[in-house]
């Protein structure tokens, strides 16, 4: 099974692709990337919200038509009150993202993540627990805890857009496992 993992913003954009077992839903492979939204027309950087999503609609076809995606989790839009405009990019990303999945009449489940339900499941409560501590490295100090991720890839190397990608899907995957592998097991 391929989940694959989005945090869109209005410059950059962090995919993550994880295959899993379809017995146990374990992780067989994790591959990152950033889709950096800003360098477009001959190298200049562009500001253009319309020419950014447009570049976003083609990386991302590219993405579903080169991988069979089961399940692709979405950062849920959401209003941070210190950064409200953040919201905008969040919500246009997202919108495009779904109006293309319908537009290739691609075949999988489509979950939206809010930022904390992610962070929760790799045992973060708040990111403002450890104030000394950025957000991601607060959130990678949480993954090196993790058993099943700490070793699946070097985090210190990957954007915090790359990490919190992971762990959007990751937090599906774990939705996933609860729910079937119980059910395999109650039926044996």
């Amino acid at each position: 099974m391929i989940f694959v993992g989005v945090d869109p913003s209005s410059k950059y954009v962090g995919i993550s692709v994880i295959e899993v077992d379809d017995v146990d839903y374990t992780i067989k492979n994790i591959e990152v990337s950033l889709l950096d939204l800003t360098l477009r027309r001959n190298n200049t950087r562009q500001d253009d919200v319309t020419w950014r999503l447009f570049d976003l609609k083609n990386r991302f076809r590219t993405l579903l038509e080169n991988h069979d995606v089961d399940v692709l989790v979405l950062e849920a839009g959401y209003i941070d009150t210190r950064k409200p405009a953040a919201y905008a990019p969040l919500a246009q990303s997202t919108m495009l993202m779904r109006h293309l999945a319908m537009e290739l009449d691609v075949n999988f489940e489509l979950y939206m993540i809010t930022p904390n339900e992610a962070k929760k499941t790799i045992g973060l409560k708040k990111i403002k627990e450890r104030p000394e501590m950025t957000s991601k490295d607060l959130v990678l100090h949480y993954i090196q805890l993790s058993e099943e991720l700490k070793d699946l890839m070097d985090y210190e190397t990957k954007t915090e857009h790359e990490v919190d990608a992971v762990i959007i899907a990751y937090k599906k995957i774990l939705d996933y496992r609860s729910k079937h592998v119980r059910t395999d097991k109650q039926t044996k």
